[in-house]
């Protein structure tokens, strides 16, 4: 008798949660590419504050700095397909967004790579 693969996307208790996923994920990439993965509080793009102090020299505010703007248009868009962002300098990042019904609770991003 074969047993219903979950759904990732499911909710119930049989299904991984969405840090599990990340996890997961970042460690298959991390068997090629040495990508990092960052996670960000929804507060943190609609609330000003020193995290996103442009003057603030740490990698995790810098990268914030640099996906602010995509990342603020492709919510206000009310969209929850990941977001590919490519920067000018041939950087790419992937956006995943974590919600809870219509309510988002957390922003993944993946990256930099260079795009070539």
């Amino acid at each position: 008798m074969s047993r219903k693969t979950p759904d990732l996307y499911d909710r119930n208790e049989e299904a991984m949660d969405i840090h599990e996923n990340l996890n997961f994920f970042g460690q298959l990439i991390a068997c090629i590419y040495n990508l990092g993965l960052h996670s960000y509080e929804p507060e943190r793009i609609f609330s000003p504050s020193d995290a996103a102090d442009p003057t603030a020299n740490d990698d995790d505010s810098l990268i914030f700095l640099s996906l602010e703007e995509p990342l603020k248009k492709h919510i206000a868009q009310k969209r929850k397909a990941p977001l590919f962002i490519d920067h000018q300098l041939g950087l790419i990042w992937i956006a995943a967004f974590e919600y809870d019904g219509e309510i988002l609770r957390g922003i993944h991003v993946l990256g930099p790579a260079y795009s070539g």
